[in-house]
C-alpha cells in the first residue's frame, strides 16, 4: 500500500505545518518541509525538488507514495532510476 505524503506549496502555508490536521487524522502520513521554505536554500527548479523529495521519502524507507496537496494528486514508484 503506498504512504500517503501530503505536500505543501507556496500558497499551502508554505511547510508541513499547513496539514497539522491531516497529519493528527493519518497519523501514519507524513508531510515533509520543503528545503528552502524554513531553513537551508531553495531548489532552483521543480525537477531539483522532485529529487529532494524521492530522496527524503527514501531515507524514510518510503518506496510507493500517493502525494495529496491542495491542487493535485499523484501516486508514484519512487524506485531508484
Amino acid at each position: 500500500m503506498p504512504q500517503l505524503v501530503f505536500m505543501h506549496g507556496p500558497g499551502a502555508g508554505a511547510y508541513s505545518d499547513a496539514y497539522y490536521y491531516q497529519l493528527k487524522h493519518f497519523p501514519d502520513c507524513v508531510a515533509p518541509t520543503l528545503r528552502g521554505h524554513l531553513e537551508g536554500s531553495p531548489c532552483p527548479d521543480v525537477a531539483r525538488y522532485t529529487e529532494w523529495v524521492r530522496g527524503w521519502l527514501w531515507a524514510l524507507g518510503v518506496r510507493e507514495a500517493e502525494c495529496e496537496d491542495l491542487r493535485l494528486t499523484w501516486r508514484r514508484s519512487l524506485g531508484q532510476t
